[in-house]
């Protein structure tokens, strides 16, 4: 009987590892052709050969991302709000590879916005903008009465979450990093610096059926305590 076990624990040790062997690490990063400055939260998905979707990521505040693959045929989507999309020829992925550097072009028939009160606030299609004014600070004592003073942001005070659109399915960033909402609630207003609501996110956050992503630009110097 000890046998039959350690036999199986065998097997299945072997097949871990071979399932581990079969996993490639493919990367890239994404710019702006004009500027060449690295593309943050630029969507990645991946298809196969026969268009399904396989999986999705977005990009760092670096314009890198990173996919893990089985031994394929593949091409990538890129998408990003304001750029003209771009899509990869069919590659055969048969070991760990850096794909090189993809350059977005600015579309200009992308609609770019509105400004309201002073260039405090950026309406681009899916994605709010909002510089985080004195005025919008007035009155609240933590970050999270700050969020429900935005367009669509609101506070469920039943549950005790932030929902945009009616909507609770939404995951909270902090430069980019994910935060839980009881961390954002010990952040002091002053240290706020802007907003993004991103609705609709594709990538990572689309496949995991997040309804909108808020990511909280922190100011990179404060003085005092």
């Amino acid at each position: 009987m000890k046998r039959i076990i350690i036999f199986a624990g065998i097997i299945f040790l072997s097949c871990n590892i071979l399932s581990a062997k079969n996993t490639l690490d493919i990367s890239g990063q994404v710019k702006d052709n004009q500027t060449k400055k690295a593309l943050e939260f630029c969507s990645v998905s991946v298809f196969n050969s026969k268009d399904s979707l396989i999986t999705g990521t977005v990009t760092d505040d670096n314009g890198f991302f990173n996919v893990s693959l089985e031994a394929g045929q593949y091409y990538f989507l890129l998408s990003y709000v304001g750029y003209a999309s771009d899509t990869t020829e069919m590659m055969m992925v048969t070991e760990n590879k850096f794909l090189g550097v993809y350059k977005l072009n600015p579309n200009e028939n992308v609609l770019k916005g509105f400004t309201v009160k002073g260039e405090s606030h950026e309406n681009l299609i899916d994605k709010d903008v909002q510089i985080v004014t004195d005025k919008l600070k007035a009155g609240a004592t933590t970050t999270r009465d700050v969020l429900t003073k935005l367009n669509g942001v609101e506070l469920d005070r039943y549950s005790n979450t932030i929902k945009v659109d009616n909507d609770s399915k939404v995951i909270i960033l902090v430069d980019g990093l994910e935060k839980d909402q009881e961390y954002i609630k010990n952040i002091s207003p002053e240290r706020l610096k802007k907003i993004e609501v991103i609705r609709d996110p594709g990538g990572r956050y689309a496949l995991e059926g997040y309804s909108a992503v808020i990511n909280i630009i922190l100011k990179k110097r404060l003085s005092g305590y």
